[in-house]
């Protein structure tokens, strides 16, 4: 489930690359708030 997250985690910073910067800001955050209440 872990790599299935990540792999989610890299697709969703390579979409806020190229469509907006907000989405791999907010991927970055949840990611943070993931790995503090995990």
């Amino acid at each position: 489930m872990h790599l299935i997250y990540l792999h989610n985690l890299i697709l969703l910073a390579l979409t806020g690359l190229t469509l907006q910067p907000w989405i791999f800001i907010i991927g970055k955050l949840y990611f943070i708030n993931y790995a503090l209440y995990k």
